[in-house]
C-alpha cells in the first residue's frame, strides 16, 4: 500500500492536474490565472509566465500543434520513427476505407493485433489484443459506428508489460506499472465477493474511490472464458484476470517502479518526448517484458496532457507529486518557500461556477501570505446565538484575510476555525471575547489546529433534512415536467394540427 504526501491526502477535490499543478503553484506565491475554462490557466512569476492546458505547457513557437500531433497516434508515430524511436508496426485507415479493407490488412500482417482511434482519448475505443477477423469485424462497429471514431489503426500486438512513465525535461521523474483488473483468491470468498473488497479498497483511493469496478459482460466473459462462474470460490492465491486492458479507471492496479525500472527503458520515454516538437513533459505509455530486463521498449502513446493523480495516489509504491516536480523545474526560483502553505486548498468547484457564467472573464486567485499561516481553533460559549455573531465574525475575517469557518454547536456556542498571518489571527481572537453588541461571552477557549483550510471564510449552517428532502423532489418534478415538454407536447401538437411555442 501507499502513503501519498500528507499536503495532498486531505485533499477532497478530484486530483486533476488543472486543480493540483494551480494549487501548488499557489501555494508558492506564484500568479496563477485561469481564462475561460479551469482547464485553462497561466503561472507566473517576475522571472517569467507560462501557459497550460490541463498539465501541458504550451510552447511559444508550437502551441496548440504539439497537442494536435500527439492527439493523432499516426502522425506522433511518424516523429518517434523519424528519431528512432522503437514502436509497433501498423497501419493508420481512413475514414472513406472500408471495414472489409481493414479486416485484409489484418489477415495479411497477422493475428493478433490491436485495434485503436486514430485520435481516441483515454483508452476508448482500444483493443489491445483481437485475436481473428470475427472479433475485429464487431470491435470496428462499435468503434467506427457506435463511437463514432470512422479513422482508425490496426497495429501489431506486441507482448509486454504495460508501464506510464512521466517525463519531464531530461530525466523520469514518475513511473507506473499498470496491471489490469484482477482478483486474488482466498479459498473462502467468491469472485464476486473479492471484487466487491476490491471496490471497498478504491473507496480508500483518491483515484478509484469515484470509480467502482462494475460487473459487466467483459468480466462475466472472462469469467466464463476461464471455464468457471461468478460465485464460484477462487483457491487462495489463485489469481484472475477480469479485463484485458490495464485502465486505472476500469479496475486496473497502478504499481510505483519509479525507482526499479531499467534506465534503457527510461531512455526510451525520454527519447520519444523529445521527438515530438515543442512538447516540454508528458506521460509516455510503453511496453516491456520486465521477466526480460535487457529487451527492448516499445512506445505506444504519448500523453501531452497527462493525468498526474495516479502517481501520487498508486495502489501500490510510492506516491510521486509530479505538481511540486513541475513547478521545482519550471519556477525554481519558487523552491526556497515550497513547504509554506501546505495545509490550504481553494475550491475549484466555485471557481468553475464563475468562469461558467463569463466565459470571457479571466480570474487571478488571491494572493497568500508570504510566511507560513497560523491555524487556531476557537469554541465561545455564552449568550451568542440569535445575535448575528456568525455574520459579525464572517465580516472580521474577511476584513483581516483570514481563512476558515464558523458553525454553532449547542444552543450556548460556537465553534470557529481561522487561519492567516499570526498578528491578524491574534487579533480576530482578541474581538471575539466581546463580538458584536448583542452578545454575551461567558467562555473562550483557543488550541492550535493542523487540519486543512479552504481558502475563504464561510457560514456553516446545518442542513434541514426535511427541508432537503422536499427540494429535491421539488426539483425532480419540475425536470420531469421540462422533459415531458421537450419530448412530447410537440408531438402532440402535430397530432392536434397546431403550433406549439
Amino acid at each position: 500500500m501507499t502513503t501519498p504526501y500528507p499536503s495532498y491526502s486531505y485533499n477532497k477535490y478530484n486530483p486533476s492536474p488543472f486543480y493540483l499543478i494551480p494549487l501548488e503553484a499557489w501555494r508558492r506565491g506564484l500568479a496563477v490565472t485561469f481564462s475561460g475554462d479551469i482547464k485553462n490557466y497561466s503561472i507566473g512569476s517576475p522571472q517569467r509566465r507560462l501557459i497550460f492546458r490541463r498539465s501541458m505547457v504550451l510552447d511559444a513557437k508550437w502551441g496548440l500543434q504539439t497537442l494536435e500531433i500527439t492527439r493523432n497516434k499516426d502522425e506522433t508515430k511518424k516523429y518517434l520513427l523519424k528519431a528512432n524511436v522503437t514502436v509497433p508496426q501498423g497501419k493508420r485507415f481512413h475514414s472513406q476505407t472500408s471495414d472489409e479493407e481493414i479486416i485484409r490488412y489484418a489477415e495479411q500482417a497477422g493475428f493478433p493485433v490491436v485495434l485503436k482511434p486514430t485520435d481516441g482519448y483515454r483508452g476508448e475505443g482500444v483493443f489491445s489484443n483481437v485475436s481473428d477477423a470475427v472479433s475485429l469485424k464487431q470491435f470496428l462497429v462499435h468503434v467506427r459506428r457506435d463511437l463514432r471514431y470512422e479513422d482508425v489503426i490496426v497495429e501489431e500486438r506486441i507482448e509486454g508489460d504495460d508501464f506510464r512513465i512521466f517525463v519531464l525535461g531530461d530525466k523520469v521523474v514518475a513511473a507506473l506499472k499498470r496491471i489490469p483488473l484482477n482478483v486474488t483468491g482466498n479459498g473462502k470468498d467468491t469472485i464476486k465477493q473479492l471484487i466487491q473488497a476490491k471496490n471497498y479498497e478504491r473507496k480508500h483511493n483518491r483515484i478509484g474511490e469515484r470509480k467502482p469496478i462494475k460487473i459487466d459482460p467483459e468480466i462475466l466473459t472472462n469469467i466464463k472464458l476461464a471455464g468457471i462462474h461468478i460465485n464460484t470460490v477462487l483457491d487462495d492465491g489463485q489469481k484472475l484476470f477480469l479485463r484485458v486492458k490495464c485502465n486505472l479507471s476500469l479496475g486496473g492496479d497502478s504499481v510505483d517502479v519509479t525507482d526499479e525500472i531499467p534506465q534503457h527503458v527510461k531512455n526510451t520515454a525520454i527519447q520519444a518526448v523529445k521527438a515530438i516538437p515543442g512538447l516540454k513533459h508528458a506521460g509516455v505509455d510503453i511496453l516491456h517484458d520486465e521477466n526480460t530486463p535487457d529487451s527492448p521498449a516499445a512506445v505506444i502513446e504519448i500523453n501531452s496532457m497527462a493525468e498526474i493523480g495516479a502517481h501520487l495516489y498508486p495502489r501500490m509504491g510510492m506516491s510521486r507529486d509530479i505538481a511540486s516536480a513541475l513547478i521545482d523545474h519550471y519556477f525554481p526560483e519558487s523552491t526556497s518557500v515550497k513547504q509554506n502553505h501546505r495545509m490550504i486548498f481553494y475550491n475549484p468547484y466555485s471557481l468553475k461556477n464563475s468562469l461558467m457564467k463569463n466565459p470571457k472573464t479571466e480570474i487571478t486567485l488571491p494572493a497568500l501570505p508570504l510566511e507560513e499561516m497560523v491555524r487556531r481553533e476557537i469554541t465561545l460559549t455564552g449568550h451568542i446565538q440569535g445575535v448575528g455573531f456568525r455574520r459579525w465574525a464572517e465580516k472580521q475575517a474577511m476584513k483581516m484575510n483570514l481563512s476558515g469557518y464558523i458553525e454553532n454547536q449547542d444552543r450556548n456556542s460556537v465553534h470557529i476555525v481561522v487561519a492567516g498571518e499570526a498578528e491578524q489571527v491574534k487579533t480576530f481572537e482578541t474581538l471575539c471575547k466581546t463580538g458584536p453588541d448583542k452578545a454575551r461571552i461567558t467562555n473562550i477557549s483557543t488550541k492550535d489546529n493542523d487540519f486543512p483550510i479552504i481558502h475563504g471564510f464561510r457560514i456553516i449552517r446545518k442542513k434541514n433534512a426535511l427541508l432537503a428532502k422536499a427540494m429535491h423532489l421539488t426539483h425532480a418534478i419540475y425536470r420531469r415536467l421540462a422533459l415531458i415538454k421537450k419530448r412530447y407536447v410537440p408531438s402532440m401538437a402535430v397530432l392536434a394540427g397546431r403550433k406549439i411555442e
